[in-house]
């Protein structure tokens, strides 16, 4: 009896949403760290702004993945 090894491979696609979703969710805790050491967020962003930073998010997040 043999036992080989299969190898997988998934090809993941991610929408815009989901995507936005995550930045979303990443800034929130980012924000909540940044608060837990005593660096407040009182900067209130209109929603063109927070969509801007979002999006650079998500180039960051596209272009630059983790090595």
């Amino acid at each position: 009896m043999s036992i080989t090894r299969k190898k997988f491979c998934y090809l993941v696609v991610l929408n815009k949403k989901f995507l936005t979703l995550l930045a979303s969710d990443l800034l929130l805790q980012i924000e909540q760290v940044l608060s837990q050491i005593g660096i407040s967020c009182n900067q209130v962003l209109t929603k063109h702004e927070a969509k801007s930073i979002t999006n650079q998010l998500l180039t960051l997040l596209v272009h630059h993945p983790k090595k």
